[in-house]
């Protein structure tokens, strides 16, 4: 019997890391955190997979030591480009929603369950969904270089599930190579790998890991 279930484990380890880990696949719909990274190092990245479309999923498109990455700065780069275009959708995607939303929980940290059931929110999700039914190649900005810490994973990429999106997660490794996670996998190094990788990822609550009111 416990021979039996080593070997289970096992085969689920090497199926995991051979479907699910550092792989390029089908999806359509990516994301990409800019970090401290540079523009050169963003197209870069972006070339890698193909990406058409990058979405701006930032509530504030600014940042104060990185200023190529203000949202003014990037549409004027990226209006030089005839190979990827850029549109800011922070006001439907972001994950620092307005304070009428109610999407605050009594610490003031953002609960992620709240702010997917608010209509504009879900308005961002459905387009980002025809995006993929058409086959554009779409990777959603923000500013977090790890996915882990984002509500693109925590929220975006668990909502998408749910219409059979897998969205892939632009990062490098440690040898500095460009690679994809799978959201199953960023979910399970989320949770510290104590999520079975075949539940239901809906079943956990997150927030945001800093409080904003």
């Amino acid at each position: 019997m416990f021979h039996d279930i080593f070997l289970f484990l096992r085969l689920r380890i090497v199926f995991n890391n051979i479907q699910l880990y550092y792989v390029m696949s089908k999806s359509n719909i990516y994301t990409i955190g800019h970090g401290a990274k540079s523009l050169d190092d963003l197209f870069e990245e972006l070339l890698k997979f193909e990406i058409r479309y990058l979405i701006d999923i930032r509530s504030r498109p600014y940042s104060k030591y990185y200023p190529h990455f203000n949202k003014e700065a990037l549409a004027n780069v990226f209006k030089a480009r005839v190979d990827i275009n850029y549109s800011w959708w922070g006001d439907v995607l972001g994950g620092l929603p307005p304070a009428d939303w109610n999407c605050y929980d009594a610490d003031g940290k953002i609960d992620y369950d709240k702010l997917g059931m608010n209509p504009i929110f879900q308005s961002g999700i459905e387009r980002i969904v025809n995006a993929d039914k058409i086959n554009c190649k779409v990777a959603m900005m923000c500013s977090e270089a790890d996915p882990q810490m984002c509500h693109r994973s925590k929220l975006i990429g668990r909502m998408l599930e749910n219409f059979n999106i897998e969205v892939l997660h632009i990062v490098r490794n440690k040898r500095g190579e460009i690679i994809t996670k799978t959201q199953k996998v960023i979910f399970s190094e989320i949770v510290n790998e104590k999520l079975d990788l075949f539940s239901v990822s809906s079943e956990i609550h997150l927030t945001s890991r800093n409080s904003y009111v």
